[in-house]
């Protein structure tokens, strides 16, 4: 009986080992981001996105985009992983994203919260923000934020 139990136990440690090779934990601190990976046994963590880029930015310039792109646009990017739009800090809508996760310094914008559903009647011009786009932070600080991404560039400033 004690040689099944402790058989079992160490099949049980086995398979749980095996199983967690690549366990990904992702934290969104109030420092920075932190990307944790338990990988063959090591832990891996890189921090680089700082508290300059939870703020609200307004586009300055875009690179690479279609002419009639529109590129008026201020967003704030809160730490809750939302994207909060223009003055009044009002959701996406139809055709923006509402939501991103953010992983060393690479930016997914994605729709978690639900978007309603009259928006499959709502023709969408395309905009700078698209649901479903990978950037890469190229620089944040306290003057501005660069993404780039797919041969594109997007330049923000800060709002006061």
């Amino acid at each position: 009986m004690r040689k099944q139990r402790s058989g079992l136990l160490a099949f049980g440690l086995l398979w749980l080992l095996v199983s967690c090779q690549s366990l990904e934990l992702r934290v969104v601190t109030p420092g920075a981001t932190e990307r944790m990976r338990l990988r063959e046994g090591r832990l891996r963590t890189s921090l680089t996105v700082s508290d300059s880029f939870f703020r609200t930015w307004r586009v300055v310039s875009a690179t690479g985009f279609h002419p009639s792109t529109p590129t008026m646009l201020t967003v704030e990017f809160a730490r809750q992983g939302k994207l909060l739009y223009g003055s009044n800090k009002s959701a996406g809508g139809c055709c923006t994203p509402n939501n991103f996760t953010l992983v060393g310094n690479q930016l997914k914008l994605v729709n978690v919260d639900p978007v309603p559903s009259f928006c499959a009647n709502v023709g969408c011009l395309a905009t700078v923000l698209v649901v479903g786009d990978a950037w890469q932070i190229d620089r944040v600080d306290a003057t501005g934020l660069v993404l780039k991404g797919e041969n594109r560039t997007i330049t923000f400033e800060p709002v006061d």
